[in-house]
Parts: C-alpha cells; structure tokens; sequence
C-alpha cells in the first residue's frame, strides 16, 4: 500500500490480490482545518506532528478572534518546532496529562496525525479487504528540523543528499535510514508500525516521489528533466541516466510562466545558482553540470498546466 500525503489531497494506492484500488481523498489537515474554522470558543488539540499548514493557519485565525487554544508539545511542532515560537503566536501549551484531565466536554477536541490508519483498517475490512500487507509506503514532505530557517535547511538536507548519491532514490527511507533531522517521517513511520507491525515500512519525500512518478513506465531518453509543480511546491530536477545533475524547488504560490521557465532554462544549462533561489523564497538548488539537447520534459502534478504557459 502506497500513501501520498500532499498539501490538498491523501492520494491512496492499494495493490491486493493482483488488482488495484486507488482512492483520493482530503488531508487531514484540510479536514481539521475546516472543522476549526467551524468553530468558536476553546480548542483543545494533541497527537504528533503532521503537515500544518492549513490547520496551522485556522487556529492562528481562531486566536485572533479572541478564542483560546490549548495544545501538547508533541502537536505543537505541526505548528512549530521552538515552542518559545509557538506561545508568542498565542497558543497556550500544556502537557498531556493536563489535557487528558482537563474537562473538555465545552471544547473543540483536535487530534494532529497525518494519516488516519485506524478509519482506514476499518474501510478496508468492510470492503473485504485484510490490511495485512508486506509493504506500507508513506509519501510526506519534511522540511527538517533546525536552528536556521526551515526553508533553506530543506533546500540544504536535499542538496547533501544529492552530494552523497545523486539518484532519487537517495530520498526513499527504510524505518531504519531515516536521518533524525527529519522528524515528520520519523514521526510518521513510528505511527504506521502501530497499524501494520508486521509490514515492511518505508518513508519518501512526496517531491521526489512525485518526480520519480512522473517517468514510471516511460520509454525515455537519456537526458530528462521531471518536474511536479504541486498545491505547495514545485520542484523540477535534470537527469543524465539515473543521475540527477541538477535540481531547484519553489513554492508553487511563488511560481509564474515566465519564472518556470527562467527556472528551468538555468536549470538545463546548468548555472542555475543556489542563491538565486533562494532570494526568490525557493528552498534553493544545485546544478552539477549542464544538460545535452534533446531532452524529454516530464510535468506532474495538480498544476502541471501552468507549464503549458511557458515557451518550452
């Protein structure tokens, strides 16, 4: 079973019994947000780190309107990793014994979790499916966790993982090889072992994964650029083979034609400069070396037409 946890969707394929079953569904942080949006008065919210941006950014709304939201360490870091940080913005933080004690039957309850396997299980028991699976793959993107802006450090871990072993797999974790920086998928692979313990878990970073998706089954030819221009960033990487010689990402809510196409020009003639993205509020990039006409170009994603406004 493969899961995709993207900014707007949970994109689910499931391979069972020589078929294949694919469900796409809301995020849960879309889900959770809505709820809160909903809502006026106390907000109780705990669990584990997840993608926080939407949800993130409607309790900061309930805040403002004067409503008081407790929340746990543990799910304050789908807000931010410096708890200092997460108090200024006016969340009141409190431990988990103090929110299991805590009459809440006034309150709003949120529980953050990327992934809902418990609801899922049970789906899938009801379909006749047994969720007793050899493989659970899970796709989330992780910025990494550090002491400098997480946007350049994502743009950092990526570009040290590309020095190592510049092929896309270098971003496909076993439970065992995720780096500690990366807590979102640590976090996130502990929660699946609970549900499949007997599965063979692995973790990808939804970019990557999206990137390597887009050539899946392709007669392509020895120099590609894929690109996914996604709900919340666009990325693109150059590839001689299996090599990735080059690579930058965006947000996608940053990204014009004319920007995406300058992007990718730099990108195939290989100058395409770290800072210079970075000084766009990319996350950054690093070319290696310049790409050899022709080239096949691969677009996934929810926003894949936006290179059709381009010259390319």
């Amino acid at each position: 079973m493969g899961i995709d946890v993207g900014f707007g969707t949970t994109d689910i394929l499931l391979i069972y019994e020589g078929k294949i079953f694919k469900m796409v569904l809301p995020t849960r942080g879309q889900q959770l947000a809505k709820q809160v949006k909903k809502y006026h008065g106390d907000i109780y919210v705990s669990g584990i780190e997840m993608g926080g941006n939407p949800l993130s950014g409607a309790l900061r709304e309930r805040i403002k309107e004067g409503d008081r939201i407790f929340i746990t360490p543990k799910a304050a870091a789908t807000i931010n990793y410096d708890l200092k940080k997460v108090r200024e913005k006016g969340f009141i933080l409190i431990s988990e014994e103090k929110f299991e004690s805590t009459n809440k039957s006034k309150a709003l309850i949120i529980r953050t979790a990327d992934l809902s396997p418990d609801l899922l299980t049970n789906f899938l028991q009801n379909q006749g499916i047994t969720p007793d699976f050899d493989v659970v793959a899970v796709a989330v993107q992780d910025h990494g966790k550090s002491n400098t802006s997480s946007t350049n450090f994502r743009g950092m871990w990526i570009q040290k993982q590309l020095e190592k072993a510049p092929v896309l797999d270098s971003f496909l974790f076993s439970e065992s090889e995720i780096p500690p920086f990366l807590l979102r998928m640590n976090t996130n692979i502990s929660y699946l072992k609970n549900f499949f313990p007997d599965s063979r878990l692995y973790v990808m970073d939804t970019v990557f994964a999206a990137i390597q998706g887009a050539t899946y089954g392709q007669s392509i030819m020895s120099n590609v650029v894929s690109m996914d221009i996604g709900n919340g960033h666009t990325a693109a990487v150059s590839r001689n083979e299996e090599e990735i010689v080059g690579y930058f990402e965006f947000h996608t809510s940053a990204v014009t034609p004319s920007k995406l196409e300058w992007a990718i020009e730099k990108l195939i003639q290989g100058n395409l400069s770290n800072e210079e993205i970075w000084k766009q509020g990319g996350h950054g990039a690093l070319t290696k070396k310049s790409l050899e006409m022709p080239f096949d170009l691969f677009v996934t994603g929810p926003h894949r037409q936006l290179i059709k406004k381009t010259k390319l």
